[in-house]
């Protein structure tokens, strides 16, 4: 009897241990980052094919779009992004994506390589995916998570897309920041 009630501890254990590792650690927040810079000036960052990209020039709003193609909460999200783009640009939404690896996944739009966080900690951006929407100023007007439903698919908690259709109508989003959920960015 000892030995069945080993194998059974070991079992809720190991299986206790697995989820934690496959699921549940994403649906924690990551730390809050302690404020959400703004850019005092024309932030300029090196794009993935080395070409120079102003935020926020010649757009109403710019979306950073914080992924990694090593984490499967931005796998998830994936479709969702691709649907807020195919929204959004044509009405003057600039989207650019901040990959953390150092090679872009075969998707198109502008891409920026930060594989080292340091985008992200420029605008304190704890976890991917994540998003920061700044105003044609520099300004954040939107920090946080896309969605608190794993699949983008919960409409009350559609944060990015809401903020959006907000802030192209006029009027400020009724929720201007939240936690970051996914893969921690790199601190080093």
């Amino acid at each position: 009897m000892k030995f069945t009630g080993s194998i059974l501890t070991c079992w809720a254990v190991g299986t206790v241990g697995g989820l934690w590792h496959f699921v549940y650690q994403y649906a924690l927040p990551t730390a809050p980052p302690s404020k959400v810079n703004s850019i005092e000036h024309q932030e300029t960052l090196t794009t993935a094919d080395g070409s120079k990209l102003e935020l926020g020039k010649g757009a109403r709003f710019t979306l950073l779009d914080f992924t990694s193609g090593e984490c499967g909460c931005s796998q998830f999200i994936k479709a969702h992004v691709q649907t807020l783009e195919t929204e959004f640009r044509p009405r003057g939404v600039q989207f650019v994506h901040v990959i953390e690896g150092d090679d872009p996944p075969g998707n198109t739009g502008i891409w920026v390589k930060d594989p080292h966080g340091l985008v992200a900690r420029r605008f304190a951006v704890g976890a991917t995916p994540g998003a920061v929407v700044l105003d044609e100023k520099g300004h954040v007007v939107f920090s946080g998570t896309y969605n608190r439903a794993r699949f983008c698919d919960a409409h009350e908690t559609a944060f990015v897309q809401l903020a959006l259709t907000s802030l192209l109508s006029g009027r400020e989003p009724a929720v201007t920041r939240t936690a970051f959920y996914g893969c921690a960015v790199p601190r080093s």
